[in-house]
């Protein structure tokens, strides 16, 4: 990152100079490598899970569209919320993951992580057309994200590394528009039907950050040590999900949609728990 971004941006701004442009590029790859972390792991849980699963419905449209809208409502459900609890207490992320020289980093952080939510709804637009042998397809799609990005990053950059961070989560937002395009096209599943499946998720992500944003204020004013401060915040999201979920279940879906009855005969259902005979 220190290698291209310098000597493409430092012509750009002459009242900075390189070892500052170098250590804001820094802090950008520095956040950018704590963003990956949760969409690598989302794209794992993709392939071991929900790929292999529309693989063997792949002819069954009315299935697959089923499990496309169950999918994007549980992954809204369990990224939003998180992304919105790490936008939160990003300084503390920072602080402990990184150390304290990368405070900086927090800011860029908290813009770039909107891009997760996008990103890992985006794998479901991945797993199907891998297992609708339609890979061709989505790679116009890949290409023109690829494009827009470039574009975002090369106007935002002499703003500074927020605006870039910004026009990433951005592009990363219309990349996940044009997936959900691709789904339609795919299982017939309508645009506003996969919106509406996200919803929930923004629904809880923003009871969470009604709670947490005052909570992280006043435990700051408090002068709570780091750790302290993460894991009040931590319990804060877990009780306001739990407490919203439990007095609107709705949000969960509804009749055999709804994920308090789908998800515990999925995972009856894995080969490994089957093998167990619980």
């Amino acid at each position: 990152m220190d290698v291209t971004l310098t000597p493409l941006f430092t012509s750009r701004i002459p009242d900075i100079d390189i070892t500052d442009q170098t250590r804001r590029a820094g802090l950008y790859e520095r956040s950018a490598y704590v963003v990956s972390l949760p969409i690598t792991i989302m794209g794992k849980l993709s392939d071991n899970v929900m790929f292999s699963s529309m693989s063997a419905m792949q002819d069954e449209t009315a299935r697959l569209k089923r499990a496309v809208s169950i999918a994007l409502r549980f992954l809204s459900i369990v990224s939003a919320p998180a992304v919105v609890f790490a936008i939160c207490f990003a300084p503390e992320l920072v602080h402990l993951y990184l150390g304290s020289q990368y405070h900086e980093a927090a800011p860029i952080l908290q813009w770039l992580l909107p891009a997760v939510v996008f990103r890992t709804q985006s794998r479901i637009a991945d797993s199907l057309l891998r297992a609708r042998d339609a890979t061709f397809s989505g790679s116009a799609v890949k290409a023109v994200y690829l494009a827009l990005m470039v574009i975002g990053v090369v106007m935002s950059a002499p703003f500074g590394m927020i605006w870039i961070a910004t026009a990433i989560s951005a592009t990363t937002a219309i990349h996940f528009i044009m997936s959900m395009l691709l789904t339609r096209s795919l299982v017939g599943s309508s645009l506003r039907a996969q919106i509406r499946a996200t919803l929930s998720g923004w629904v809880v992500a923003a009871t969470v950050a009604v709670t947490c944003v005052p909570l992280a204020w006043i435990l700051r004013k408090l002068e709570w040590s780091t750790l302290a401060i993460l894991v009040a915040g931590m319990a804060c999201a877990a009780i306001t999900m739990g407490a919203l979920l439990l007095k609107a279940p709705f949000l969960l879906g509804k009749g055999d949609m709804n994920l308090v009855r789908f998800l515990p005969a999925r995972i009856r259902a894995l080969p490994v728990i089957r093998h167990l005979d619980l």
